[in-house]
């Protein structure tokens, strides 16, 4: 049996780590709490974007090329979280 854990399961806790980065280092002052589904553009300006490339690199040892960082990618913590499964597993 694999040691690996499930994608899935992967997916969620990398969600909710940078749900937390997000909403404590980004937009503190954003109300509410922030969804998986929730579109960062507008809510994440530029600066604040690039300090989530560093804080995803950091935190999950991960090298962002720049065929990772478009729209897609980065829409919500949903597509980041997927992103960070994919660079992590391939």
């Amino acid at each position: 049996m694999s040691m690996k854990e499930p994608a899935i399961d992967r997916s969620d806790e990398i969600a909710e780590r940078v749900t937390r980065f997000v909403t404590t280092q980004l937009v503190p002052e954003a109300p509410g709490a922030l969804s998986p589904d929730t579109t960062l553009f507008g809510l994440v300006d530029s600066v604040g974007f690039m300090e989530l490339l560093s804080f995803l690199e950091d935190e999950f040892t991960i090298e962002m090329d720049h065929v990772d960082i478009d729209e897609e990618n980065l829409r919500t913590v949903r597509t980041i979280a997927q992103l960070v499964v994919r660079k992590t597993e391939g």
